[in-house]
């Protein structure tokens, strides 16, 4: 199945730009960058996975990391050869996934299902089709002590407590998560962005990659920033629901003694 992508690169690689341009044009947001370089195919030599890219050779594709080209042929010999040294993309994987281990339905979480959503002309290359997709339904678990606590206080779980808990969590870091992560983020615009000039000399792919590098590390500080926000929820939740506890046991050992004495 791999060894469809490596003859075609060019073809799957366009079905994987339609499928992204699809999205944007139903006004929806592609999960998965797209490059127009990359065959969806990856090389693993010294237990480094480098992506294998398009190049000006028809019948060859391109190591990123050294720019090293090899044949088509050559790459094909050694996925018979040795098939762990070569993996799919994101975009690929579901593939051979389906033709492995072909199922009626995948069912996934709402981004497994938005980048499936980028694949049907990828699957129809391949010579499969796409499973139905089902999203994964998923129930926040709330402690009674919290829905006892938002009914008194006249809140909505779905609404103001979670804004309650939004600022909670904005406030309990010092400096604030969000300005540090906004900080880290132009410190790396700043870094990457003063070396610019020196990669524009280099030539060739330089100055893109060096922006595709600094896109990379933005998104990161940003999943860096919702991870770190989950984190101080949970534990806020779970703090709230202490603090609830230890006061209905504050109160019934109130109860317990206020009857001993009236006995």
């Amino acid at each position: 199945m791999r060894s469809r992508a490596m003859c075609r690169p060019r073809v799957f690689r366009d079905a994987a730009l339609a499928g992204a341009k699809r999205l944007r044009d139903a006004s929806f947001k592609a999960q998965v960058d797209v490059s127009a370089e990359h065959s969806l195919l990856y090389f693993i030599q010294d237990r480094v996975r480098s992506p294998l890219d398009l190049c000006e050779r028809e019948d060859a594709l391109k190591l990123r990391d050294s720019g090293e080209s090899i044949s088509i042929d050559t790459l094909k010999k050694r996925l018979r050869d040795e098939p762990e040294a070569f993996s799919a993309g994101v975009l690929y994987r579901p593939v051979v996934q389906d033709y492995l281990l072909p199922v009626l339905a995948y069912v996934g979480g709402a981004a497994e299902v938005s980048y499936h959503a980028m694949m049907g002309g990828i699957f129809h290359e391949a010579g499969r089709t796409i499973p139905p997709l089902f999203l994964r339904q998923r129930v926040t678990l709330v402690p009674p002590s919290i829905v006892r606590s938002a009914k008194k206080l006249g809140l909505s779980w779905r609404d103001d407590v979670h804004a309650a808990l939004q600022e909670k969590v904005a406030q309990s870091m010092d400096p604030p998560l969000r300005r540090v992560v906004e900080e880290m983020k132009q410190e790396i615009r700043d870094l990457l962005g003063g070396r610019e000039s020196y990669f524009e000399k280099v030539g060739g792919r330089a100055r893109r990659d060096l922006h595709k590098a600094q896109d990379s590390f933005i998104r990161e500080m940003e999943r860096l920033a919702l991870r770190s926000e989950r984190v101080l929820r949970k534990k806020h939740v779970e703090h709230a629901a202490l603090s609830e506890r230890r006061r209905g046991d504050r109160q019934s050992t109130r109860d317990r003694s206020s009857r001993c004495l009236r006995r």
